[in-house]
């Protein structure tokens, strides 16, 4: 199996990556991370982008992720919203769960819940339960599918035409497929002669 080479191959697992915890704020758009190789600073930084970093790439997958080397003497994460506006965060000496826990506390939401209703109001507005397209019934916004633009009126106010109706079939395909068996035939009988 090609995928479990080389250092810690458990990175690259599906359950792995599954597991991550860190959901980003949805105005967050890209991360920046400095990392110093070998430097004694920076291996708390270096071991959580080398841990969570799938992770974030997995969960978050509408953001972009950059890793640089030695940009600065300092290593850090930084991250640059929707707006434009960039805030950083000081990862100088500090081990992997410092780390972590900072960076959870700072860029992520703790509950998933409130993610999925956060991402909904932003795709639907306030009023999820009522305007979400793929709800329709007495309780919703949409009595009926046939409202939706694209589907087949409702036989209860509109009559259908008859080719959607289950045991209709046109008679001209009924004649087609009958002039063509009676054409086979009678080539079959000609060549039988």
């Amino acid at each position: 199996m090609g995928l479990m080479r080389g250092r810690a191959p458990i990175r690259r697992t599906m359950e792995y990556l599954k597991q991550g915890k860190l959901f980003l704020k949805p105005n967050l758009k890209i991360m920046l991370s400095n990392v110093i190789p070998n430097h004694p600073a920076s291996s708390g930084l270096q071991e959580f982008i080398f841990w969570h970093l799938p992770q974030l790439q997995y969960k978050n997958q509408e953001v972009q992720f950059l890793t640089f080397r030695c940009i600065s003497p300092t290593p850090y994460i930084q991250f640059i919203n929707m707006h434009g506006e960039s805030i950083a965060m000081d990862c100088y000496g500090q081990n992997k769960e410092d780390v972590y826990e900072k960076f959870f506390k700072t860029f992520c939401y703790t509950d998933l819940d409130l993610i999925t209703k956060i991402r909904d109001q932003q795709m639907y507005g306030s009023d999820l339960k009522n305007n979400r397209p793929e709800n329709f019934g007495p309780k919703f916004r949409r009595n009926c599918i046939c409202l939706v633009d694209g589907q087949v009126p409702c036989p209860a106010f509109e009559t259908l035409p008859k080719e959607l109706r289950g045991k209709y079939t046109p008679l001209n395909t009924r004649n087609k497929w009958r002039k063509i068996e009676e054409a086979l035939l009678q080539k079959g009988q000609e060549t039988e002669v």
